[in-house]
């Protein structure tokens, strides 16, 4: 399941610009590196201990100015966090 997952990440990430040949592997972590180095959006998964669950925190930035919002999505993983924040982050990309 997990392969399915991150071969839908990074086809939607390739989409949108990302080339994996810049980069040693391509993982999720490669594309969070991505969307953070050239297109200034933080995706930070973040446990919330009240919920013992994951929410993603996105930080972004847009007209020079940083804007913060939290998804919360419920998960039981940081990595579904993850994919869910990723997926999040490529429609502000769109």
């Amino acid at each position: 399941m997990e392969n399915i997952k991150l071969s839908s990440t990074i086809e939607s990430a390739r989409k949108l610009g990302f080339k994996w040949q810049n980069y040693k592997s391509s993982t999720k972590s490669m594309i969070q590196q991505w969307l953070r180095e050239i297109h200034n959006i933080h995706v930070e998964p973040s446990f919330d201990y009240l919920k013992n669950d994951y929410n993603c925190i996105f930080n972004a930035k847009y007209n020079g100015k940083w804007e913060q919002y939290t998804r919360y999505y419920s998960t039981k993983t940081y990595e579904d966090a993850l994919e869910l924040g990723l997926q999040e982050a490529f429609t502000l990309l769109k």
